[in-house]
This record gives C-alpha cells, sequence and structure tokens, in this order.
C-alpha cells in the first residue's frame, strides 16, 4: 500500500498504477434560503440520513445551538444544527415570513486523471 501512496505522490504510474485507488472528485457546497409560509418546524430540505435535528420548533432548535454555544459543548449524538434564519419579508398581515438557511455538501466524480500539479495549496490569509 505505502508503494501506491508513494506513486501518487510522484504521479508515477510506471512505479504503480495508483489511478483505480486514488479517484479524483469535485466537492462543493450547495446552499440557499428556504422560506415556507408555513414553517413552524425546522425542516431538512435536503434529505440525508446523517442529518437529524432532534427539535420539534424553531425556538426549540435555536435554543440548543444558543446552548452550545454559550457552553462550548456538543450533543454527542450530532443531532444539533445552526441553521440561521433570516426575515424575508412582512406578509400584508402584518406577520414577518421567515427563511432558513440549508446547505449540503455534494461530490461529483471527475472522469479522466487529475494531476497533483493542477492543485495549488490555498493561502490562510482571508483576503486571499
Amino acid at each position: 500500500m505505502a508503494e501506491y501512496f508513494r506513486a501518487f505522490k510522484s504521479q508515477n504510474t510506471s512505479h504503480r498504477d495508483y489511478r483505480p485507488y486514488f479517484r479524483p472528485v469535485f466537492c462543493y457546497l450547495e446552499g440557499a434560503w428556504m422560506s415556507d409560509p408555513d414553517m413552524d418546524r425546522p425542516e431538512n430540505w435536503f434529505p440525508t440520513d446523517k442529518i437529524f435535528f432532534g427539535a420539534e420548533t424553531w425556538s426549540e432548535l435555536h435554543d440548543r445551538a444558543r446552548a452550545e454555544f454559550v457552553t462550548g459543548t456538543r450533543d454527542r449524538q450530532g443531532r444539533s444544527a445552526y441553521l440561521p434564519s433570516i426575515i424575508t419579508h412582512i406578509a400584508p398581515s402584518g406577520e414577518p415570513v421567515y427563511a432558513q438557511w440549508n446547505f449540503r455538501p455534494m461530490c461529483q466524480p471527475i472522469a479522466d486523471d487529475l494531476p497533483t500539479t493542477y492543485l495549488r495549496q490555498a493561502s490562510a490569509d482571508p483576503s486571499f
């Protein structure tokens, strides 16, 4: 196995053909503000088997996120989420209409090999 890693690092397929085991993948984050006039429960707009909110109402979800922020702890079962919400507009009845930020990571395989010379390390400087 170490030889496959060495071949990948040097990009030398004649040493070991690493390409079947080191497949390139393009990953990105999809995100959007989702709004529903009858939104009274947290809803995962991008369903996945890995996320469970563990809250019945928006206020409970926000209270959990606030408590974790203040105490510096996390839910050991991973049921917490911080999904910010905003007021998008005021309905004609005078009630605020909220939207929730939802996101999901997505990955797509790349058909061909991606040489490491195409990659470069990003700067940690935020002005980059």
